[in-house]
């Protein structure tokens, strides 16, 4: 008796009766069947509480994200459009250089212009041979390094160093730029090394008129031989991380007759033809 009493507490009975008069049915539930359901429903409540509440936050937080994408949009514009003027001011600044050393080299010397340009202006008047004639000027600024060997950004300048500073030297400057990135030759000459140096990495050297010389340092690959001739813009190597390099780039030097030149100076423009 007990035990049977014991099992009928043990359910709930629901009945539904129709309006229409029709029959009755009813629906027996056991009582641990309905209090799982009441756990359920309050969770799921509980659940469409917490989201509604918190719905105004993540729509703001997911707002504010679409802001900083868009204000990040606009400052990598902004950027790239900074580093395009000012790699266009400091080409029209090589050109004005250009000219400047030009009218230095045609007599009409100003006193201002002479001071800052002299270095320059007295290594070129030795090198040009003793003819003054319009071929021989021609000649020799056709075939000096005066264009820019790569596509990318100067990172490291020329030091010559003296003394005890002499370990921290820099012969040359040093572009930064993607590996791969053509490296064009910056005057007419003849290849006259092609190597793996420990510290230049793979390393061509091509020879100019008038005892010039040009060094490309840290190349992935050189696309060209020793003894080939090259012209002005020739793509004679790719940019590389080899030698003593921590990050692709290129090692460019100018040497005249043997001396470490500052290639900055002989920079006039970025144009390869």
């Amino acid at each position: 008796m007990t035990t049977r009493k014991k099992k009928k507490n043990s359910y709930y009975t629901i009945m539904f009766v129709p309006e229409d008069n029709s029959r009755t049915f009813s629906v027996k539930l056991h009582k641990n069947f309905l209090r799982l359901l009441t756990v359920v429903i309050i969770i799921f409540a509980t659940g469409i509480g917490v989201l509604i509440l918190n719905s105004g936050k993540i729509g703001a937080r997911l707002q504010l994200v679409s802001l900083l994408r868009d204000q990040k949009r606009q400052l990598q514009e902004e950027n790239q459009k900074l580093l395009i003027a000012q790699e266009k001011l400091e080409r029209i600044e090589k050109v004005i250089a250009y000219l400047e050393e030009a009218i230095l080299l045609s007599g009409e010397k100003k006193p201002a212009i002479e001071a800052e340009l002299k270095e320059i202006a007295d290594e070129s008047t030795k090198l040009i041979p003793q003819k003054t004639g319009a071929d021989t000027r021609s000649d020799y600024w056709t075939s000096i390094p005066t264009i820019r060997p790569i596509e990318g950004w100067l990172t490291r300048k020329y030091s010559p160093g003296n003394g005890l500073d002499r370990a921290r030297s820099h012969s040359g400057v040093d572009f930064a730029a993607s590996e791969g990135t053509p490296i064009r030759v910056t005057a007419p000459g003849i290849v006259s090394e092609v190597k793996h140096d420990p510290y230049y990495g793979i390393l061509v050297v091509v020879n100019h008129k008038y005892n010039f010389q040009t060094y490309y340092g840290h190349c992935l690959q050189a696309l060209v031989a020793a003894g080939q001739s090259v012209k002005r813009g020739q793509t004679i190597a790719l940019c590389g991380n080899t030698g003593n390099s921590t990050a692709p780039h290129l090692h460019y030097e100018v040497r005249l007759k043997g001396e470490a030149q500052n290639p900055v100076k002989y920079i006039f423009t970025s144009v390869y033809e």
